[in-house]
């Protein structure tokens, strides 16, 4: 732990406090917080750590939001082929992340499936705004299945009797999900 861990931590903490660059390090000196006034004080600086904010709230919501949703449906619901369901969810998390970045990118092209579906000629991945929210609803499809699987094992440890001996106590619905889920 300490060589794998704990070292790349402290030394990239000891780097951030020197002039270190790719073709002087080992051979850099002390400069204590020049770094971080020179990143704060960067033009893009605000622009970069709001989009990184909103673009962690939106992922963790929807990762938990729609994994919760989907591993819910296929918990409690009697659906024919969950099996299936899970597999064809599943697909997105399966598929190695580059050659889906390449297949959305594609999707995205002026000539693209999305254009073609919308009837449209938009270069979605030109605009600053376009290319974020494009971005993010890939992660989103990359990371749910995987919020949705871990949510499942979790939903299945949860014993039946204790939903059943809820609602001969009156707990149903919401409120079951809320305090036994």
């Amino acid at each position: 732990m300490s060589i794998l861990t704990f070292y790349p931590v402290l030394y990239g903490f000891w780097l951030a406090f020197t002039d270190a660059n790719q073709t002087q390090l080992g051979d850099q000196s002390f400069i204590g917080l020049d770094n971080f006034f020179e990143v704060f004080s960067a033009e893009g600086f605000l622009r970069v750590t709001l989009f990184t904010l909103v673009w962690t709230v939106v992922n963790v919501s929807a990762h938990i939001g729609i994994g919760l949703f989907l591993a819910n449906m296929l918990h409690r619901s009697r659906i024919y082929g969950k099996v299936a369901y899970r597999t064809l969810l599943l697909l997105p998390w399966a598929v190695p992340s580059y050659i889906s970045v390449l297949v959305w990118r594609g999707m995205f092209q002026p000539d693209g499936f999305v254009n073609d579906l919308l009837g449209t000629n938009i270069d979605f991945l030109s605009d600053p705004t376009g290319a974020q929210i494009i971005v993010i609803l890939v992660n989103i499809w990359l990371g749910v299945p995987f919020m949705m699987m871990s949510i499942s094992g979790a939903l299945q440890s949860i014993p039946k009797d204790m939903y059943e001996a809820a609602e001969l106590d009156g707990v149903v619905g919401w409120a079951a999900f809320r305090q036994l889920t």
